[in-house]
C-alpha cells in the first residue's frame, strides 16, 4: 500500500507540474501595472507645472502609448523597459524633442524628462498617478 500511495502522489504533483507549466502568464510583470492613463505633471526648469496625460498598453510584451495634452496627442517612441523603468521619446510638433526616464511603483512614477524646446536645451521632473 505504501508503494501505491508514493506512486499516486508523484502522479498527482506531476499532473500539477505540467498543468501549471502550460499556463500561459503576461510576458511581463510589469504589463498590468503599466497599462492604463495616468495622469502626469512636468515641472520645468523654471519651477512651472505642465498637466497632460499618458496612455500606455502593453500587449505580449510590445509597449505602446500616447501623450496627450490641450495641445493634442503624440504617440511615444522607443518604449523599453528595463525593471520598473520606462524610457521612451517624445516629439512635440516641429519644436520639442524628449526623452523621459520614469520610474513605477504600484500606482504612481517619478521621473526626469530631458531634450530641446523651440532649439534650447529643457530638463525637468515628471511625476504621474494611474488613473485606470
Amino acid at each position: 500500500m505504501k508503494g501505491y500511495n508514493k506512486m499516486r502522489t508523484f502522479a498527482s504533483l506531476s499532473v500539477l507540474a505540467l498543468a501549471l507549466w502550460a499556463v500561459p502568464g503576461p510576458a511581463s510583470a510589469a504589463e498590468p501595472a503599466l497599462t492604463g492613463k495616468w495622469e502626469c505633471t512636468s515641472t520645468g526648469p523654471d519651477g512651472s507645472d505642465y498637466p497632460w496625460t499618458l496612455t500606455i498598453k502593453v500587449d505580449e510584451g510590445k509597449i505602446t502609448g500616447v501623450a496627450g495634452s490641450q495641445q493634442g496627442e503624440t504617440p511615444i517612441l522607443e518604449p523599453k523597459l528595463e525593471g520598473s523603468t520606462l524610457t521612451f521619446k517624445q516629439k512635440i510638433g516641429s519644436e520639442g524633442n524628449f526623452t523621459l526616464t520614469l520610474k513605477f511603483s504600484g500606482e504612481t512614477f517619478e521621473g526626469t524628462f530631458s531634450g530641446e524646446w523651440a532649439g534650447s536645451s529643457v530638463d525637468g521632473k515628471v511625476k504621474g498617478r494611474k488613473q485606470s
